[in-house]
C-alpha cells in the first residue's frame, strides 16, 4: 500500500509540475541576470528536477556529489547554447515533463546506478532542458547574464538537495542516539 501511495504522489507531483515545464518560456529580458537568478523558483519543474538532481548525488556519495550537478549544469550549456543558435531538439517539452517523473522516481524509489549510467540520464536530460530554455530566449536578451543567473541559481538548487540529504542524515543519527 505505501508503494502505491507513493507512486500515486510521485505522479500527481509530476503532473502539477509538467503544467509548469509547457507554461514558461524561459525568455530573458532586461536585466538579465536577476531573471536568470529568478527563474528557476518560479515553477514547480525547475524546483523539483533541480532539487531531485542534487538529492540523487548526495545519496550516491563519493564524487558523485559534484559530478553529477556539474555534468548537469555542463550539458544544460551546451543544451542552451544549441538552442540559442537555432538547434531545436524536437519534443524537449515533453523530455523536460519525462525528466520530472524519471528524477522523482529515482530519488524516491532510491535507485543506484552505475555512474556512467547516472550521469548519461541528468546529461542527456540537462542538454534538453538547456535547448529548451535556448530555443526560447529572445533575440535581443542578455544571454550571458540571464544564463549565469540561471546556472548560480540551478547550481544553488542542487546544492539544496544535497543539503537536505546531509541534514536527513544528522536527523537520523541524532534521533538514533536518543533512542539508545
Amino acid at each position: 500500500m505505501t508503494s502505491r501511495r507513493t507512486a500515486s504522489a510521485v505522479a500527481s507531483l509530476t503532473l502539477v509540475a509538467s503544467t509548469d515545464a509547457y507554461a514558461h518560456t524561459g525568455a530573458a529580458g532586461p536585466g538579465g541576470f536577476g531573471r536568470g537568478v529568478a527563474h528557476p523558483f518560479a515553477g514547480f519543474d525547475h524546483l523539483i528536477a533541480m532539487i531531485a538532481v542534487g538529492v540523487w548525488a548526495a545519496r550516491r556519495g563519493g564524487r558523485s556529489v559534484w559530478f553529477v550537478p556539474v555534468a548537469f549544469l555542463l550539458l544544460m550549456t551546451i543544451g542552451a547554447i544549441l538552442g540559442a543558435i537555432g538547434i531545436a531538439v524536437p519534443f524537449a517539452g515533453a523530455a523536460v515533463v519525462l525528466s520530472l517523473f524519471v528524477f522523482a522516481m529515482i530519488v524516491v524509489a532510491a535507485v543506484k546506478l552505475p555512474m556512467w549510467a547516472s550521469l548519461a540520464i541528468v546529461a542527456g536530460f540537462a542538454l534538453l532542458y538547456g535547448d529548451m530554455h535556448g530555443t526560447a530566449m529572445a533575440p535581443n536578451a542578455a544571454a550571458l547574464s540571464y544564463g549565469a543567473g540561471f546556472l548560480l541559481a540551478t547550481a544553488l538548487l542542487h546544492a539544496t538537495g544535497v543539503g537536505l540529504v546531509a541534514l536527513t542524515r544528522r536527523l537520523i543519527m541524532a534521533a538514533r542516539r536518543m533512542m539508545y
